[in-house]
């Protein structure tokens, strides 16, 4: 099973994206934050970071990509490996995406995108070490 932590403040995304990759057999999700705050907790109190990170970029008045620099801080101290974060958006922003590459995100899923375009793009960075993004 492949451990994926959801960062996001949209609780009608989170309803919907959780339990359907759970019902894909291959996923678990091994926690859920819908602010920085609770995000930073999160991964304080998890015995291992997760594989994966369902990243959104826009927490209200938060920018989830400030997470992006805490989680290489982390992982740096510890001496593990960063996990794949993959950032979903809710705007289909050209702009949004390139800060999310920049800022160290492996790959960019908007929501303007099939939903099945998270789990495509999971599997395809999981197997390869190019940046995917889907903005349909």
């Amino acid at each position: 099973m492949i451990n994926i932590a959801l960062i996001n403040n949209y609780p009608l995304t989170e309803d919907e994206i959780a339990p359907w990759l759970e019902a894909m057999g291959y996923f678990t999700i091994t926690g859920t934050a819908q602010n920085l705050a609770q995000a930073r907790s999160l991964f304080e109190t998890l015995e291992s970071l997760p594989e994966i990170i369902i990243l959104e970029p826009a927490l209200g008045k938060e920018n989830g990509l400030d997470l992006i620099p805490e989680l290489k801080e982390i992982c740096a101290q510890k001496n593990i490996s960063l996990p794949c974060i993959l950032v979903y958006s809710t705007q289909d922003n050209p702009f949004i995406i390139h800060q999310a590459l920049e800022a160290g995100a492996d790959a960019c899923v908007t929501e303007a995108g099939d939903i099945k375009e998270i789990l495509k793009t999971i599997l395809a960075k999981w197997y390869s070490s190019d940046p995917y993004f889907e903005t349909a």
